[in-house]
């Protein structure tokens, strides 16, 4: 073999190192942009969920704290978003979440509360019936 063909040969080597170098990082960077775009994707997701589970459990709450009279219907929409966090929650939110539907059906069983009652809760530490669930939430949030 002449030395003609060793300094092709030795070109040829470099040039497919080189090109399959390039062609590992770059695969290497969009997976890691792909991967990152999933997470950010799959956390949009469950920040939807919850903000909508706070949202509905805040109204139910301060319903059952100004009514006495119970509608089971008015749970569905809470429910079916607990449904919805099962697929895709760890069990600490589902179980905070259980607590906060668990809270509301127990207070539209105590007497209803007047303005001046409602106000002294709102002061105290034990008003808010969200709070566990958000830690929770922010938990599983903050490991993705």
């Amino acid at each position: 073999m002449g030395p003609i063909y060793v300094h092709a040969l030795v070109a040829f080597g470099g040039s497919l190192v080189a090109g399959s170098a390039s062609f590992v990082a770059a695969w290497f960077t969009q997976n890691r942009r792909e991967s990152a775009r999933k997470k950010l994707s799959e956390k949009a997701k469950r920040q939807k969920i919850y903000r909508r589970f706070i949202e509905e459990a805040s109204g139910l709450y301060v319903d059952a704290l100004v009514k006495s009279s119970f509608d089971a219907a008015i749970l569905v929409s809470i429910y079916a978003l607990i449904g919805r966090m099962r697929i895709q929650s760890s069990d600490a939110v589902l179980n905070q979440a259980s607590a906060v539907v668990k809270t509301i059906v127990d207070t539209y069983s105590e007497p209803n509360r007047s303005l001046v009652e409602v106000q002294h809760l709102v002061d105290s530490e034990s008003f808010d019936p969200l709070r566990d669930f958000s830690q929770a939430c922010r938990q599983e949030l903050d490991a993705i």
